[in-house]
């Protein structure tokens, strides 16, 4: 699924000329680095990007919603979900309507299109996951999701200065 030309070698080395493949940020790197690579294939065949392909994700979750909203579930900034919000209204993947509440705040919510194209984004990517995980037993699927959701907690509380997901 992740084009050729897109693939990495893999033989980033050490100082001292050996491959980092035993260093835990290095693998999480290196996998997420493939991974998303997957992804963009997936998303620009539908003309889109993985930011909209997220965005879509959080809408599908918590549609109807106020750009703040969003802007708080994909952990960005109000400014961010703004500039998101218009590019999805401009590819006609979601509507936003004045909230029955405030007038002053919009509720958007997927379009038919929108709903469809993340139905098709959506499918495509679960196919990645189990491509991505075609090599692992049952067993180890098991521990590697509670593992690397740890991990995150555990990252998480390190209170990094920044979080793109």
């Amino acid at each position: 699924m992740i084009s050729r030309d897109r693939q990495t070698s893999g033989k980033a080395e050490t100082k001292d000329g050996r491959p980092p493949r035993n260093r835990l940020l290095y693998l999480l790197r290196r996998s997420q680095n493939l991974a998303r690579l997957g992804v963009e294939d997936i998303v620009r065949a539908e003309g889109l990007t993985a930011r909209d392909y997220t965005a879509l994700w959080f809408l599908k979750t918590i549609e109807p919603c106020s750009t703040a909203d969003l802007a708080r579930a994909e952990h960005i900034s109000p400014q961010a979900a703004v500039q998101q919000v218009a590019q999805l209204r401009s590819k006609g993947l979601v509507t936003s309507t004045a909230s029955d509440r405030n007038r002053r705040i919009s509720s958007i919510s997927l379009t038919e299109e929108g709903n469809r194209r993340f139905e098709m984004i959506d499918q495509a990517a679960r196919a990645l996951e189990e491509a991505l995980m075609a090599d692992l037993t049952p067993l180890e699927r098991g521990i590697l999701m509670p593992l690397l959701r740890k991990l995150i907690a555990s990252a998480e509380k390190l209170g990094s200065p920044r979080e793109e997901i």
